[in-house]
């Protein structure tokens, strides 16, 4: 229901920063019930929008975790590339939670030693402006780093929602307004 009504306030919006913003959280929506390749398209529309940095770089760092969590490495540093082009606009939170995501990423695709990277940059970022959430989170990926097996068990989160009639429907929806979109 309230993954219904974030796509109604996104579809009945008429202001697109507004609009925007709703979709980014359908898109969040989406990929808590595992409807990934809806939210992948939520997402998309979100950072090729005209809508504030934080949002759209906020949707690309989304993807790039997304992409990572399903495996695929070329989208994934497509979308790294994409939200680099934010960093130096980016608030340290956002920025933080870039180098939390890469981190995480990199781990997914076996690269253990440029994770550490990412995350002690994180890390350092999270100290400094006393992101006390963000550091304890990171620490956390640090420590377990060293604990991970090779493999990795890739985001499997698909529920019986993602399957309903509504979220089809959606995705459905998402892709008609994406395509209008790019013409």
């Amino acid at each position: 229901e309230a993954l219904e009504a974030q796509y109604q306030a996104f579809r009945l919006s008429h202001d697109p920063q507004q609009q925007m913003h709703a979709l980014g959280d359908v898109a969040y929506g989406l990929r808590g019930i595992g409807a990934m390749e809806a939210s992948r398209i939520a997402f998309m529309i979100v950072a090729g929008s005209s809508a504030s940095v934080r949002v759209r770089a906020n949707a690309e760092l989304e993807l790039m975790d997304l992409e990572s969590a399903s495996g695929n490495r070329v989208a994934f540093e497509r979308c790294r590339s994409a939200a680099e082009g934010y960093r130096n606009r980016m608030s340290p939170s956002l920025l933080v939670d870039y180098h939390y995501k890469l981190g995480v990423g990199l781990v997914r695709f076996e690269q253990s030693a440029r994770a550490r990277d990412a995350f002690t940059a994180g890390l350092v970022l999270a100290e400094t402006h006393q992101l006390n959430a963000w550091y304890f989170k990171i620490e956390q990926a640090l420590g377990d780093l060293t604990k991970r097996p090779e493999h990795q068990p890739l985001d499997d989160r698909a529920s019986k929602l993602s399957e309903a009639p509504a979220v089809r429907q959606m995705e459905v929806e998402l892709r008609e307004y994406a395509a209008s979109t790019a013409s």
